[in-house]
């Protein structure tokens, strides 16, 4: 009876390894296949409102906001920063951006007062009231961008029956062991399941995939 159950185990801990081992294959195919597309090109540049909910002083926060001013996008771009906390650390990085850069179209915004069960969303929605644009951006504070990020945004947009826009985003360790294995679990997990996921719908064939903004 023990031998039998041993085995029973051993047996379902080989077959959810071979299944491990075919979904890894199949997500290395999928990511490969999907970095492999070509990257549209933007027919049209409309007016882009980049919305910036902040709170704290992360590190490589002046880097990270700064990749959304500097890109290379002929349509008006402007930038809208979110803090709700008047002694936030954040806001010394947002009035350097301001400064170093005269002539964009970059604002703080104070959202002291907003409520919502959801701090972030109740920072976005204390924005709603300056967005000049009638296209909007969402994109947390430790992300960074190359600079055809907004050119490739709009180009997926264009496509037809298209409204709406996400980007894949890959892990890039600020720390020790413990931001290392973050990036990993970004880079190794969270990426290559979503392509997965949508690869294995029925309405959605890899080939339907459109390559996003890294």
């Amino acid at each position: 009876m023990r031998d039998a159950l041993i085995e029973g185990i051993a047996l379902a801990c080989l077959l959810l390894a071979m299944l491990g081992c075919i979904h890894a294959l199949v997500a290395a195919f999928v990511v490969r296949r999907f970095a492999a597309r070509p990257v549209a090109v933007a027919a049209t540049h409309p007016g882009v409102t980049i919305l910036k909910p902040l709170r704290g002083a992360e590190p490589a926060l002046f880097a990270n906001l700064a990749s959304f001013c500097e890109q290379d996008y002929r349509g008006p771009v402007q930038v809208l920063f979110g803090v709700a906390d008047p002694d936030d650390a954040a806001i010394a990085v947002v009035d350097a951006l301001i400064r170093d850069r005269p002539a964009a179209d970059l604002r703080l915004c104070m959202t002291t007062g907003a409520r919502g069960a959801n701090p972030k969303v109740a920072n976005l929605a204390a924005m709603q009231s300056a967005i000049a644009h009638d296209i909007v951006v969402i994109a947390d504070s430790d992300i960074a961008v190359d600079r055809d990020y907004l050119a490739r945004l709009i180009a997926a947009l264009e496509r037809p029956g298209v409204g709406l826009v996400t980007c894949l985003y890959r892990g890039e360790a600020h720390g020790g062991l413990w931001a290392r294995l973050a990036a990993m679990a970004i880079d190794y997990r969270f990426l290559p399941d979503v392509l997965v996921g949508l690869a294995l719908r029925s309405r959605i064939s890899p080939a339907q995939l459109v390559r996003s903004p890294d």
